[in-house]
């Protein structure tokens, strides 16, 4: 399957894991709420250049830690794509119960709409490579396909990487100043 197919399979999970959200119990959008508490007051500590270096490494790991553990069976980078489609509807969840529309859009849409393309992007080249893998070890005549899968889910990956630096700059200096106007 070439990596176009995976970024739809990509789409699929995200969209599906936006779906979980909306179906998670209260308790849940709760729990989360704590959790990034927690995240914010150490993100609200850095400012400037160091949230952006915060932010860049963290999504850089994330994509990193799911492309190279994508080889077991797949679970974590799809499990990191229904999770990630399901955290965005319960901190929306959350969001609106104190703020406008206007003020969640105001806070995912400047970065959001460059982390979420290059963050499916990276997880698609996690699909591809992990199941290029996972078929050679289980078919001996799919060898062959395992290291241009892994050139190319390299390449994507590294394309994906670096749409985060945008991603990260947007989301530490101007998704900050949206979210002032609209709260």
């Amino acid at each position: 399957m070439d990596l176009r197919r995976w970024y739809l399979v990509a789409v699929g999970l995200f969209c599906g894991g936006l779906i979980l959200g909306l179906l998670l119990p209260g308790g849940t959008a709760d729990e989360i709420k704590q959790t990034f508490q927690n995240i914010a007051g150490d993100a609200s500590s850095s400012s400037g250049l160091a949230l952006f270096f915060l932010l860049l490494t963290n999504n850089a790991m994330a994509v990193s830690v799911s492309f190279f553990f994508s080889p077991l069976f797949l679970v974590v980078p799809v499990a990191a794509i229904v999770m990630n489609g399901a955290m965005i509807t319960l901190v929306s969840r959350l969001a609106l119960e104190n703020h406008s529309l206007a003020f969640l859009a105001a806070g995912i849409l400047p970065h959001g709409i460059i982390e979420i393309p290059a963050f499916l992007l990276a997880q698609a080249a996690a699909l591809n490579f992990g199941f290029a893998l996972m078929r050679a070890l289980f078919r001996n005549d799919r060898r062959a396909e395992v290291g241009p899968a892994l050139r190319t889910s390299l390449r994507w990956l590294g394309v994906a990487l670096l749409l985060l630096i945008p991603a990260a700059f947007i989301e530490a200096f101007i998704t900050p100043l949206f979210i002032s106007i609209f709260s």
